[in-house]
């Protein structure tokens, strides 16, 4: 039987990569500490964003400290700091993107009848029409792939979790949200002109 405890943080760390309990709930004890006071002091948010940052510092940055640890680089505190507070990093800039948008013209771009908060039934019908503008603008002039990353750069994805999720690199996603962004902006100068 193996007293985790008496392990160091690198030794857990590696460990932890195999699974099971035991060394777990003893890495997540050792840095339950270092996410709060992470949470607390790197970022002036509520107390209800300050649970979820913990739990984002818990979920993402201590399992992707495990899963990337790579003990010739560094110490498995040193980066297990770095993953936490970028897991929480991510988080802030999430809502932050979100917070930006006005929530009235927060509507799905890629369903079919999306929902609108407004009374007004002109308001709703010109919005209905700049949507479609939009999506036509998108169909028309975009590849699938520049869509599809544009529509989840703007729903407040990372350029990594958007690399992640279509197994490209970051670089990829950033120049195809960005490639985006230029031919829209252009098609509706032209537009304007």
């Amino acid at each position: 039987m193996v007293n985790f405890s008496l392990l160091t943080d690198d030794e857990l760390a590696q460990i932890c990569r195999n699974g099971g309990e035991e060394p777990w709930a003893e890495l997540m004890t050792r840095y339950l500490s270092v996410i709060e006071n992470c949470a607390a002091q790197n970022f002036n948010v509520s107390p209800s964003e300050t649970d979820d940052l913990i739990s984002d510092g818990v979920f993402y940055g201590l399992c992707n400290a495990v899963k990337h640890f790579d003990p010739e680089k560094s110490s498995f505190a040193v980066f297990a700091k770095r993953c936490i507070n970028n897991a929480m990093l991510n988080t802030v800039q999430k809502r932050n993107a979100q917070k930006r948008i006005p929530q009235p013209l927060i509507v799905p771009l890629d369903t079919e009848n999306p929902v609108y908060e407004s009374g007004d039934l002109q308001a709703q019908l010109e919005i209905r029409e700049q949507l479609e503008e939009i999506q036509a603008a998108m169909d028309k002039i975009l590849t699938d792939r520049e869509r599809q990353v544009f529509i989840l750069h703007i729903k407040g994805y990372t350029y990594a979790e958007i690399a992640e999720k279509f197994g490209i690199t970051k670089k990829s996603a950033e120049s195809a949200a960005s490639r985006a962004g230029s031919k829209l902006k252009a098609s509706f100068k032209k537009k304007g002109d």
